[in-house]
């Protein structure tokens, strides 16, 4: 069945504008922060997307089908970016210097602290006698540490230690990271390109 002449490209052009719509939700939602309104937000760029392409659609049976299409391609669009450039996990794993400093702190436990051999300036700190325990056994000041880094859109969201030479699993009252001095050098897990917030 064969289209009416200048349909396929108000069909197409319809569907690159609900692409867009898609796009346009997705940045609104990553830069202005919206991710607890994240659900209004996909029903309320749906109905823009239809409301935009209004106008382009056939009388009749052209809008029962365009409708339809468009909803589907603006869905389509959002589950492809959420399911490829969101919530992108990676293991990185590092050498690391720790250091024991002792109790006196409001936990009560001993605060080690990790620094990255090839980031100096980065440390991770965490307040765990478990922790603390399986370093000084092993007898070397040095550790391979892996951390799960997690990106939306390549931008940091966050990282979380996983393995800790070969401990995976240790009790532990608080964490914390941080530098000293300027933290002008790149952070362990690279630099967030110019697009992020």
């Amino acid at each position: 069945m064969a289209l009416p002449e200048g349909a396929t490209r108000r069909l197409v052009t319809l569907l690159l504008i609900a692409v867009a719509m898609a796009l346009v939700t997705q940045l609104a939602i990553f830069y202005l922060a919206l991710g607890w309104f994240l659900h209004y937000v996909w029903v309320l760029g749906g109905l823009i997307a239809a409301a935009i392409t209004w106008r382009g659609w056939r009388p009749g049976r052209g809008r029962i089908v365009a409708l339809p299409l468009v909803l589907f391609v603006y869905a389509g669009t959002i589950v492809a970016l959420e399911s490829t450039l969101v919530g992108q996990e990676v293991e990185r794993t590092f050498a690391m210097e720790w250091e024991n400093r002792g109790v006196e702190n409001e936990f009560n436990e001993p605060e080690i602290v990790l620094r990255f051999i090839d980031h100096p300036a980065h440390l991770f700190g965490m307040y765990s006698t478990e922790l603390a325990r399986y370093l000084e056994e092993a007898g070397t000041d040095r550790v391979r540490v892996t951390f799960e880094v997690t990106r939306d859109y390549g931008c940091l969201r966050g990282y979380r230690m996983t393995r800790v030479g070969d401990l995976t699993r240790w009790r532990s009252r608080w964490g914390y990271a941080g530098f000293r001095g300027r933290a002008a050098e790149a952070p362990p897990w690279g630099k967030d390109p110019f697009w992020c917030p």
